[in-house]
């Protein structure tokens, strides 16, 4: 579909475009046929979809569907690789060591649980800690033991992100090396995130997960967005946890029975789920899905403003149903344990309009946007159904 006005459908600029999805590809959408060309701008689509996006397929209700179902997903241009997820908290009972580990799901072949690489360290006597060692594999240890040779130096900063009246804050505690340990030295409170440090995490969602025999351990781990992160009692514990394994790196190498990389059935996460982020993408995909089938000058009626506003900004949010009645087609219900399914439905009773878009994703629960509400000013919006092959990346209309 290509544009007949020169200005971006969603917030009125004159550009420069560049190809919209009408659904996003990360879930399956079409590279090539069922794209939006030349109506909206470059800056929409990387400012504004392109994070929203993210959020919709890594922190939302698709998220483990999504790693379970989807063998591949497409990220930076033609490249593609398994789903990922974004969990708040995320750790894998490991018999062997007795210790709760750090561990992401990866997606493509079902959820596979993957240590992540991971430092611990153990209690073996009164005033003796002894480092452990746990990983995917031995090219990812030896990488984090050079980032931790290279990091560990006189000086470091500790961040811990916090919120503070409702927003998001960090607090950067700068450490200095004294002899065993690092001692915090100052605090300083910073509005965005710093682009060096080690993160600081609480060890209370661990201890939460301790059962019979497992040992509560503080360890130094690199999550897979390649943040190094020091999960402990408190600053001043991690402080020292950094100063032992300052000392205790030129004298560690890695040896191949550290690495272990099985599937253990016991795993818990726990994630903070967008939902505003969620409803604006079905609500976006819903209206990219009329500009697309129905024209952008159906897409331009006022009855859409709304539905333009929430998802630019989020403001003036959208009747939305998360568990919707609402059916889809009895043949186009076969197709929903392989495909999503998308519906633009338009009712038209006593001269009065209701525009939604619903949604099967994943073979999930129907969910229901309005992006119409009911009105009296009738638009050349056409009923359409849509399934998506998320595994090919194609996009087929049904009548």
């Amino acid at each position: 579909m290509t544009a007949s006005e020169s200005t971006c459908i969603y917030c009125g600029s004159a550009g420069p475009f560049s190809d919209e999805h009408v659904v996003p590809a990360s879930i399956g959408g079409d590279d090539r046929n069922w794209l939006l060309k030349g109506c909206v701008c470059a800056r929409c689509n990387t400012d504004v979809f392109s994070p929203l996006e993210t959020k919709f397929s890594n922190s939302s209700p698709i998220t483990i569907p999504r790693m379970a179902f989807q063998a591949r997903t497409r990220n930076r241009g033609s490249h593609s690789r398994p789903p990922t997820s974004q969990p708040k908290e995320s750790f894998i009972q490991d018999p062997r060591n007795l210790v709760v580990s750090e561990a992401v799901f990866v997606g493509g072949a079902g959820l596979v649980p993957v240590y992540l690489p991971q430092i611990h360290f153990i209690r073996v006597g009164e005033h003796e800690i002894e480092t452990l060692p746990i990983g995917p594999n031995p090219e990812a240890m030896t990488s984090l033991l050079a980032e931790l040779t290279r990091g560990l130096v006189d000086e470091i900063e500790l961040v811990d992100k916090t919120s503070q009246a409702g927003r998001t804050a960090y607090i950067v505690y700068k450490m200095r090396w004294n002899t065993d340990r690092y001692q915090q030295i100052s605090r300083r409170t910073e509005t965005r995130a710093p682009r060096n440090g080690v993160w600081f995490a609480s060890l209370d969602p661990v201890r939460q997960f301790i059962t019979g025999g497992y040992r509560l351990t503080p360890r130094v781990f690199r999550h897979s967005s390649g943040s190094i992160t020091c999960r402990a009692g408190n600053i001043d514990a991690a402080g020292i946890a950094l100063g032992i394994l300052r000392v205790a790196l030129p004298r560690h190498t890695v040896r191949g029975d550290e690495q272990k990389n099985a599937f253990l059935p016991l795993i818990k996460q726990s994630y903070s789920f967008d939902m505003e982020a969620f409803i604006r993408v079905l609500a976006k995909i819903g209206l990219n899905v009329i500009a697309h089938t129905s024209g952008l000058e159906t897409f331009r009626a006022s009855n859409f403003d709304q539905a333009r506003r929430f998802v630019l900004t989020g403001d003036d949010p959208l009747p939305f149903d998360l568990k919707s009645r609402q059916r889809f087609p009895v043949a186009l219900e076969k197709l929903s344990s392989k495909r999503h399914l998308i519906g633009i439905r338009v009712s038209r009773i006593l001269g009065a309009e209701e525009i939604s878009a619903i949604f099967r994703l994943y073979g999930g629960p129907v969910h229901k946007v309005v992006l119409a509400p009911r009105s009296r000013r009738i638009t050349a919006a056409q009923p359409v159904w849509l399934s998506v092959d998320y595994a090919t990346h194609k996009i087929e209309q049904h009548s």
